[in-house]
């Protein structure tokens, strides 16, 4: 009967962790990017739900450097409601927002804005934090949006709009580039323009590990395949 009794608990046991295993939450895709229109625009980035119980997902936005004009015309939405930018931000109160619950397929997700009435231009970048509130499960979705003087739509994009993301970074730095400006390496220099670290990059996106690093300010400069600077940012790294 012993024997019974502990054979029936650790099937119980597996069942309950096969269950919490087969929970996640992952974005379509982890970064967007997109030209601003001269009106308006919503990209749905849908979270692949699987999940054996209907859970809820806490988010929120963790980062912006949307200009004052950009802020007061984007909302995101969620299963449950759509949300003014201003009221996710990190200086507002309750900018944690709770969904409905998702079960298993695309979990719906959006933001929009109509740019009609924005004066701004230039490439700016919004990131959405998502929790899971069946398991500790996170994720984040980064959306980019290049904004010309033209107004037109496009998905191409010059070779000096790259965005990189956090900035203020720690011990990783993201950056995002045309894939057809021909980036092979990425190099980090120091304020006195000393070379801290060069890496080959491929594609149109680079993670960066800055553990290595001290804390101080930094360029990064995108160099292509005769050794040119394609592009130089700045960022600090804590």
């Amino acid at each position: 009967m012993k024997s019974l009794l502990i054979i029936l608990l650790g099937a119980t046991i597996s069942l309950f962790g096969a269950q919490a295993s087969a929970q996640s939450m992952t974005p379509a895709h982890d970064t967007i990017w997109t030209t601003a229109p001269s009106g308006s625009i919503t990209i749905t980035n849908n979270i692949a739900i699987t999940t054996t119980t209907p859970f809820t997902i806490d988010w929120k936005v963790v980062e912006t450097n949307f200009p004052a004009d950009w802020q007061s015309i984007f909302q995101a939405c969620d299963n449950n409601s759509c949300y003014p930018l201003p009221t996710l931000l990190p200086i507002s109160a309750g900018r944690t927002k709770t969904s409905a619950e998702y079960f298993n397929g695309p979990g719906a997700f959006s933001i929009g804005a109509d740019f009609a009435s924005v004066t701004s231009y230039g490439t700016y970048y919004v990131r959405f934090k998502f929790m899971s509130n069946a398991t500790t499960d996170t994720t984040v979705e980064t959306f980019i949006f290049n904004r010309t003087t033209t107004g037109v739509s496009s998905l191409i994009k010059s070779t000096d709009d790259v965005v990189i993301y956090p900035n203020p970074a720690n011990n990783e730095l993201n950056v995002v580039y045309d894939a057809n400006a021909d980036v092979k390496n990425i190099a980090v220099y120091n304020i006195i323009g000393k070379v801290m670290t060069v890496y080959k990059v491929t594609g149109e996106s680079a993670n960066l590990n800055l553990e290595a690093i001290p804390s101080g300010i930094y360029f990064v400069r995108l160099l292509n395949s005769h050794g040119a600077v394609v592009a130089t940012r700045k960022f600090t790294k804590q």
